[in-house]
């Protein structure tokens, strides 16, 4: 029996280190390591992901199941708060001067370079090849394998929206999916709507970003410390230099205070007007703004 329980203990420590090193493979090869590491910390708890097909919603004392209805009910969920939100904000957009905005103008102005047919394959090449097809039907794997033939037409589109200003109306039609983000699964504010655009949309969106965050990276107009949405910075490198504040504060012996923002429906709710002046001083102008 003493054999018996040794060899169950090294065949436990031998899974556990294959598991380990299976773990570190995932996370040192994945582009975003900390929701990799989230993704292993669920699977060990248990936690599964919510499949939106079997949903069932409540609105008052009706239950919803039919697609259809639920797909209205989401969007006049989501219409309603925004609209509240937006008029609960009014009074302060009225009252708000842009013109006192601190703001260190860039005298540079961003220019929009050509598109080419080599970079159109490039940024094609660097989709992740999903089979997931949208309002369109085509997928990321069709344009990957066809390329070679549609490599020029990319490009002159591209180009004619950038030097007209116009993002093709047909680019902004998408598939927009509920998410299940917290408490209970037949609440619809329980959810939180994400949109599958089409991926001819998103090579758009691509060339463009490239040529945003050459702007402002070689004209130094963002701060060293957005972490967010940039290369080589994620919420892990904001992480590790809130840590290194933290460690500094204890070692210098003087106090230090995190202040913390979580802004509801942000995105949805921002002043374009401020943020067309914002991207204006920043040198995004003319028919890039």
């Amino acid at each position: 029996m003493e054999c018996i329980e040794q060899y169950r203990k090294i065949y436990i420590r031998v899974i556990q280190e294959a598991n380990r090193k299976k773990n570190n493979n995932y996370v040192s090869s994945s582009k975003n390591k900390l929701k990799a590491a989230m993704q292993i910390i669920n699977t060990e708890l248990g936690k599964s992901f919510i499949n939106n097909k079997n949903i069932e919603l409540r609105r008052r004392k009706n239950k919803i199941s039919i697609p259809r209805a639920m797909a209205e009910l989401f969007n006049s969920y989501v219409v309603e708060t925004v609209d509240k939100l937006t008029d609960h904000n009014s009074g302060t957009h009225t009252t708000y001067n842009m013109t006192h905005l601190e703001i260190d103008t860039c005298p540079q102005t961003m220019l929009i370079n050509r598109v080419s047919e080599n970079e159109i394959e490039k940024v094609v090449k660097s989709l992740k090849g999903k089979c997931s097809s949208r309002f369109d039907g085509v997928t990321d794997s069709i344009v990957k394998k066809c390329v070679q033939f549609i490599k020029k037409p990319l490009a002159d589109m591209c180009n004619t929206s950038f030097v007209s200003g116009i993002f093709p109306e047909i680019l902004k039609i998408a598939i927009v999916k509920p998410l299940h983000k917290k408490r209970n699964k037949g609440e619809v504010q329980s959810y939180r709507p994400t949109s599958l655009l089409s991926v001819f949309s998103n090579i758009v969106e691509q060339l463009m970003y490239i040529r945003f965050a050459s702007f402002v990276t070689n004209d130094n107009i963002l701060n060293d410390v957005q972490d967010g949405f940039r290369e080589d910075k994620s919420t892990e490198t904001a992480t590790h230099a809130f840590r290194d504040n933290i460690q500094k504060a204890i070692e210098k012996k003087i106090n230090l205070i995190g202040i913390f923002f979580d802004l509801s429906k942000a995105y949805d709710v921002l002043d374009r007007k401020i943020l067309l002046f914002n991207l204006d001083a920043y040198g995004i102008r003319g028919l890039v703004n």
